[in-house]
């Protein structure tokens, strides 16, 4: 009688020293429901494995056993391992706080990155002029202006510094846990000044690739190779990024598997050209490709790809038969053993799970496609098991996928691979011998053909976006393990479990979606001087500006508009009490992210205002608020009170209030007629707010002390 499944000793621990992690994560942030589940689970795997394990015919009777225990023992010590070293990571990070004031301190630069207003400036060795404040954290740093600063540089300067918290915006900051940045703060460029510079070697070689490229290059040209290169895409334009996103291939900018493969393919090559020794060959490969991960920062997807990568050559070495899963598995635990922070990366989910997938539903797929060509059937496998597998990742982070992304990438990739060598080897000779304006000439036009190939076409219509997977995804992929060929079932009956849990999963997602969809959500999105809230519900779409002092926070309303996948705004409705503000400004940043439909005030505007508006937007309408009917957007209902500087939002039984910068704590005492509310968004005076309602919620952004709190600025979700 066949084996169920063929246990493979590696993937069981990997999974075991996942599940260890996710239970330590469950009981940190208090989901105990979900800690008991995680950990009911990781029992009745190992009660699996000793009772059904058959050993095969390398192990019976005592020694069988004993090889049973040695499994669930290793199991369990690695789930334990992994969970205290995440409990230890998260502690750590959530005890270094530091009085909120402004200190003067040395640091050194690890990286720079464009933003809309200057640059973000990643800082390592922080070293205070006051010698008893210490730390082994990271800060970053928000430069307004031009700024020449590069990796490697030792600066010096004078801000405030902002402790960032476990929970932001009400979700785990895992990239910051996991990157060791703690602080952050802000500063004019003219505050900086560069001390010294001491680059490491992975710095020098990134900046050469860097400025090679910059150099040498038109600007579109440019930001897109050194993406492909490095796996850097800070320099590319927002348009460009997010066109790649739609078309489903944004992957070719994080160096992954597509590009530690080609360099794996061609060092091989060369290495067999010169007959090279075996284990010489392995020795260089793996050399270069570490070297070359650690170009890219040890990114999630190199790493990956580098340990696959010398586990596939390790097999060759000893004649051993390549197995992907186990490869996969090797080095999941390598990763999360060192840093299990990881686990709850984007990058590690996308990097493994297309892996994966490619693992466990290539050849299925591939068998379907028998009529035609094999290499052509094989090729599809290979895309379509990597784009299912990380379909439900893909919708729960960026909120939609792409319909044609398996067709582009089909014919995008064998392309870029080519391009990806060449660029490569272009960009080193010329650098080397400094002839990089005539190696990069043809990279250039290829380049940039390329961008516009995708810039071509507008793939938000082809875009899938809307839906909410959330915990049915576990009955998804239960679909694909059953669909693959690693359960030892008969084809029939394989099929029929596999479609059964897609349709638990499909039918779980229409009810997740259409319960999300009719609820109220509300993003409060703000900053110190800047309060804002988007309010969504079914078919009604509202942005309520509640204070406005200093510029609009764009890039904080784009995440906020993404993640309710907003494809416009019905009304943008301006509170502000008697604060002015400029309301083109704010308008044309707005527009610059989503349309809008009207526009209401509750505070007057002279004539000349009001035609000045209506001259920049003539095809928005304007109203001005009635504070005593109050008004509709849709199926929401809104009145003003406090001569414009609250406004309550009613929706059946549930009601929101948005508090405009009031001048003194004594305006509270007219509340007193005002419902108690679902939610409250405050500008100022936080704790009488608190004090004051028995809210669910309550998120301000300016505090009674005047600074802003992190965990209380930013983007917090709220579904009601």
């Amino acid at each position: 009688m066949k084996k169920f499944i063929n246990f493979r000793p590696l993937t069981y621990f990997a999974v075991s020293l996942c599940l260890g992690i996710l239970i330590a994560y469950a009981f940190i942030f208090g989901k105990i429901l979900l800690a008991v589940l995680l950990l009911t689970l990781s029992i009745f795997l190992h009660v699996a494995l000793f009772l059904f394990y058959k050993g095969g015919e390398r192990f019976c009777g005592k020694a069988l056993v004993k090889v049973k225990l040695i499994s669930i023992a290793v199991a369990v010590m690695l789930a334990v391992i992994g969970g205290v070293t995440y409990f230890l990571t998260v502690n750590s990070y959530q005890s270094a706080d530091l009085k909120t004031m402004e200190y003067t301190l040395t640091a050194r630069v690890a990286s720079v990155s464009p933003t809309d207003s200057g640059s973000a400036v990643l800082l390592t060795d922080l070293r205070f002029s006051d010698e008893s404040v210490k730390t082994d954290y990271k800060c970053m740093l928000y430069v307004y202006g031009a700024t020449s600063l590069k990796a490697g540089d030792l600066i010096s300067f004078t801000a405030e510094l902002e402790n960032r918290q476990v929970l932001y915006e009400n979700r785990y900051s895992s990239t910051f846990v996991q990157d060791s940045i703690k602080y952050t703060a802000l500063i004019d460029n003219k505050g900086l000044a560069v001390l010294d510079s001491d680059p490491t070697t992975f710095e020098r070689v990134n900046e050469f690739i860097k400025n090679t490229l910059k150099n040498n290059m038109d600007e579109k040209a440019f930001t897109v190779s050194y993406a492909i290169l490095c796996g850097n895409s800070d320099y590319v334009d927002d348009s460009v990024l997010e066109n790649f996103r739609t078309a489903g291939v944004a992957h070719i900018f994080a160096v992954s598997g597509l590009h530690i493969g080609f360099c794996a393919l061609v060092l091989n090559f060369l290495a067999n050209k010169l007959n090279l020794n075996k284990y010489l060959k392995f020795f260089i490969i793996i050399s270069v490709l570490l070297f070359y991960s650690g170009i890219c920062g040890f990114t999630p997807s190199s790493l990956r790809a580098t340990i696959m990568t010398g586990v596939m050559l390790i097999a060759e070495l000893v004649g051993k038969k390549y197995d992907g899963l186990s490869s996969i598995s090797f080095a999941c635990i390598l990763i999360l053993l060192f840093s299990p922070a990881q686990l709850f990366l984007v990058g590690f989910q996308l990097s493994f799970g297309v892996v994966l997938g490619i693992a466990l539903i290539s050849r299925p797929i591939a068998r379907l496609l028998k009529f035609l060509p094999h290499r052509l059937a094989l090729s599809v496998g290979t895309v379509l098991s990597a784009q299912l597998f990380s379909l439900p990742i893909t919708l729960t982070v960026f909120g939609y996928f792409s319909v044609v992304s398996a067709l582009i990438n089909l014919l995008f990739l064998p392309v870029v691979g080519v391009l990806y060598v060449f660029l490569f080897a272009m960009t080193l000779l010329g650098g080397l011998f400094a002839i990089p304006k005539i190696t990069l000439f043809l990279p250039t036009q290829f380049m940039n053909i390329l961008v516009d190939v995708i810039n071509f076409f507008d793939y938000r219509g082809l875009v899938v976006s809307g839906i909410i997977v959330s915990s049915f995804s576990v009955f998804y992929y239960g679909g694909i393990v059953f669909a693959s060929d690693r359960i030892n079932l008969s084809t029939l009956s394989r099929t029929i479990v596999s479609i059964s849990c897609v349709i638990v999963f499909v039918l779980g997602s229409v009810f997740s979606t259409v319960s999300y969809r009719n609820a109220l959500k509300i993003i409060a999105v703000g900053e110190d001087g800047i309060c804002a809230s988007v309010v969504s519900c079914k078919d009604t779409d509202v942005l309520i500006v509640n204070y406005a002092k200093y510029t609009f926070p764009r890039g904080r309303l784009k995440r906020a508009v993404n993640e309710l996948s907003i494809n416009g705004f019905d009304s943008v409705i301006f509170v502000n009490g008697n604060e002015r503000l400029d309301p083109v400004s704010a308008l044309t940043i707005i527009f610059s992210i989503t349309d809008v439909k009207s526009v209401y005030y509750a505070y007057p505007y002279d004539e000349i205002e009001i035609l000045t508006l209506e001259e920049a937007f003539h095809n928005l309408t304007f109203h001005s608020i009635d504070r005593v009917k109050g008004f509709n957007v849709g199926e929401l209902s809104f009145k003003v009170d406090l001569g414009g500087r609250v406004l309550t939002l009613e929706k059946g039984d549930e009601s929101c209030c948005f508090i405009s910068r009031l001048p003194s704590e004594q305006y509270f005492s007219t509340l007193n007629l005002l419902p108690k509310y679902s939610f409250v968004v405050s500008m100022s005076h936080f704790e009488k707010a608190k004090e004051k309602f028995s809210a669910k919620y309550c998120v301000s952004y300016l505090t009674t002390g005047g600074s802003p709190s992190a965990q209380e600025t930013g983007n917090y979700i709220v579904k009601i």
